[in-house]
C-alpha cells in the first residue's frame, strides 16, 4: 500500500509547475500595476501643467484636472498628496519628469563647471512656466526656500557629491559642509529667478550674474564681485 503522503517526482513536477505559474502571474500584475501607475502619474502632471499655463494656477481646481485625465478624485489623492504638490514635484523633481537638470558639462574633474552647468539648467527651466507659475509656487510652500527636503533625492545627491569632490580637488573653497553650501546655492537660485521673473532684463546678463552668484558662494567670498550689484 503506498503511502498517500509520499510524493512521487510526477506530483513534484506538477506543484512546482503551477507554483510557478502563481509567482509569474504575480509578478506580471505587479508590473502591469507599476507601468498603470507611472502612466497615470505622468498624465496627471502633464495634464496639469498646461491646465495652469492655459487658465492660472488659482483657477484650476482639482476636480477640473480629473476630468481632463479622466479620472475620479479618489484616484488622484491615490498618486497625488495636493494640487500644490503638483508645481512642487515640477520644479525640485526635475530629473523625473524634466530630464533637462540632467544636462550638465561633460568636463572631465570639473566639478565646480558641472555645478554651474546644472543651476543654468535649473534655472532656464523654472523660468519656462512664467512669472505667474512661479510666483503660485513660491506662495504654495510652507517651508523656507533652503530647506531641501522637497527636493528630487538624486538631485540632492547628486549635487552633494559634486560639492565634495569639487572640495577634495580645490575647486570649492567654502569650508562649509556640502548641504549646507546646496542649501546656499538653492537660495540663490530660487531667489534670483523669482527676482527675475518680476523684473525681466536680457537673458545673457541674468545668467551671467546668477553664475557670478554661485561661484561667490563656492569660494566663500565675504564680498560679491562688483558687478554683480551694478
Amino acid at each position: 500500500m503506498k503511502n498517500p503522503f509520499f510524493l512521487n517526482n510526477l506530483t513534484v513536477g506538477k506543484a512546482f509547475y503551477f507554483l510557478s505559474k502563481k509567482v509569474c502571474y504575480n509578478l506580471i500584475g505587479y508590473m502591469i500595476m507599476a507601468v498603470d501607475k507611472r502612466l497615470i502619474v505622468n498624465q496627471i502632471y502633464s495634464t496639469s501643467i498646461q491646465l495652469f499655463m492655459d487658465k492660472g494656477y488659482e483657477n484650476i481646481s482639482v476636480n477640473e484636472i480629473c476630468r481632463n485625465v479622466g479620472i475620479t478624485k479618489p484616484t488622484f489623492y491615490r498618486y497625488i498628496s495636493s494640487k500644490d504638490d503638483i508645481l512642487t514635484n515640477y520644479y525640485f523633481d526635475i530629473p523625473e519628469f524634466h530630464p533637462v537638470i540632467n544636462k550638465a558639462s561633460e568636463q572631465e574633474n570639473d566639478y565646480l563647471q558641472l555645478i554651474i552647468d546644472t543651476f543654468r539648467n535649473s534655472f532656464s527651466h523654472y523660468l519656462s512656466l512664467g512669472v505667474d507659475l512661479f510666483k503660485s509656487h513660491i506662495i504654495s510652500q510652507t517651508k523656507g526656500l533652503t530647506q531641501l527636503t522637497g527636493y528630487d533625492e538624486n538631485f540632492k545627491n547628486t549635487m552633494i557629491d559634486y560639492i565634495e569632490k569639487g572640495k577634495k580637488y580645490g575647486q570649492i573653497q567654502n569650508e562649509q559642509d556640502p548641504e549646507t553650501i546646496l542649501e546656499q546655492l538653492m537660495a540663490i537660485l530660487l531667489g534670483y529667478a523669482y527676482t527675475i521673473c518680476t523684473n525681466p532684463t536680457d537673458d545673457a546678463a541674468e545668467l551671467s550674474d546668477l553664475e557670478s552668484l554661485m561661484i561667490g558662494v563656492c569660494h566663500a567670498y565675504t564680498d560679491m564681485p562688483e558687478d554683480v550689484h551694478g
